[in-house]
């Protein structure tokens, strides 16, 4: 192991706590960049995104913000459902087709609107005022 792994971790780690999120994407990226094979990555993101999200929840119990009263709804209807989304196998040919229609849905809401160059402004002043 590299010697610059660990602390790049936790650098990683101490990111996106201070956001609120345990960081998985950033593990991955981290690992993989150490050139980790994807058979280590995976168990050891989620390792780290686990012990992470674990002290977030641990702290954020601890400080007296977790509203017990709409919690226990939430967890009594989430645990089933969890239970049998993981019992659900998804074809891969479907999962990519939703992520490409998705990814092409997205592009033209996040591309920069188009600007009208002056040149067209100009030439519409022009033959407006004939």
């Amino acid at each position: 192991m590299t010697l610059w792994l660990p602390p790049l971790l936790a650098l990683v780690a101490f990111l996106y706590a201070a956001v609120g999120h345990a960081g998985a994407s950033g593990y991955i990226a981290v690992l993989a960049l150490a050139g980790l094979p994807a058979e280590q990555i995976k168990p050891l993101a989620l390792i780290l995104n686990t012990a992470v999200a674990a002290q977030g929840s641990w702290q954020f119990v601890r400080a007296g913000h977790l509203r017990w009263r709409l919690f226990w709804p939430m967890l009594l209807a989430g645990l089933p459902m969890a239970f049998l989304g993981a019992l659900a196998r998804s074809a891969h040919a479907l999962v990519s087709a939703v992520g490409r229609t998705g990814a092409a849905g997205l592009g033209p809401a996040l591309s920069p609107p188009a600007r009208r160059s002056r040149a067209l402004d100009a030439t519409a002043v022009d033959s407006a005022g004939d």
